[in-house]
């Protein structure tokens, strides 16, 4: 659009300098910022959207339980708005897991050794609700049942099978997931990380759901950017209307 802008004036208006000198300096600054924005690599990590998901269960490419446990554990970390390290904590466990009947719904406890000052001071929750996300919540559901029913509340949540003694690792969680990517022809799945469902998630509901209720459910520090309010104002029968 500049380069046709620039012929107009240069070349059919007859004009020998279209912008002042100061003018022409500051376009070609913005012009590089724009074309460095565009081209720039995902620092973190490349979204991992809800339909990815749903497209890799459908196509069942999940192999063996191992793999079951790692999809329900992707499936997990987009529903709570979170990192994969956050789930596969040495400490996390079957006890971190809380249904709340009376929604129903599944409260997901944070395991945190010592929040930070900029964080929220309790340690938070996450919901998985039956009629906010029905998807998340049975797979989830499953999940227990098949791993958990001899009800060691001790037991690791999300367990690297078959020793069920210690977490899926973050980086096989990762390869797998690319894997699956890579077998629904998503393009560049070697993009992907940790932090894709927690991305994958927010934007995907972020122009539906309250942007403080998004920060209750990915429990971020009160004063950042994508949160205006701590988790501990909303209760969580709020939260269950949307996730």
């Amino acid at each position: 659009m500049v380069s046709k802008i620039k012929w107009l004036y240069v070349s059919c208006l007859g004009l020998a300098s279209w912008l002042p000198e100061a003018h022409l300096r500051r376009l070609a600054s913005a012009r590089r910022a724009l074309a460095k924005h565009e081209h720039s690599v995902v620092k973190k990590s490349a979204p991992l959207y809800g339909w990815m998901l749903l497209a890799v269960f459908r196509a069942r490419l999940f192999r063996g339980d191992a793999e079951a446990v790692i999809f329900a554990l992707w499936v997990t970390a987009y529903s709570l708005v979170c990192r994969l390290g956050e789930l596969l904590h040495p400490r996390r466990a079957f006890q971190d897991v809380q249904l709340v009947s009376s929604i129903p719904a599944f409260a997901v406890h944070c395991v945190r050794e010592a929040p930070k000052a900029n964080k929220v001071r309790e340690a938070p929750y996450g919901l998985i609700s039956f009629s906010g996300n029905p998807f998340g919540f049975a797979v989830l559901q499953a999940h227990l049942e098949r791993f958990h029913s001899d009800a060691d509340r001790s037991a690791v949540l999300f367990p690297a099978l078959p020793s069920r003694r210690v977490p899926v690792s973050v980086k096989s969680a990762v390869s797998v997931l690319r894997r699956w990517l890579r077998e629904l022809g998503v393009p560049d799945p070697d993009a992907y990380t940790g932090h894709a469902a927690r991305r994958g998630a927010y934007n995907d509901i972020r122009s539906s759901v309250p942007v403080s209720l998004i920060a209750a459910q990915g429990h971020w520090s009160p004063d950042a950017s994508t949160a205006s309010q701590e988790y501990a104002l909303h209760t969580t029968r709020e939260r269950s209307l949307y996730f």
